[in-house]
């Protein structure tokens, strides 16, 4: 019983926590990949 308050206890930090150091570090490699793509084609 106590590993799952452990457990759930570790998730309620790791999932903000994730979010908010992934998601600037995912949005910004898709707008590279954007870029690079209309670069390449020449618009």
């Amino acid at each position: 019983m106590r590993y799952w308050v452990v457990w759930w206890t570790l998730l309620a930090i790791a999932v903000p926590l994730f979010y908010v150091v992934m998601a600037p570090i995912w949005i910004a490699i898709r707008v590279a990949a954007w870029l690079a793509e209309r670069r390449a084609r020449g618009a």
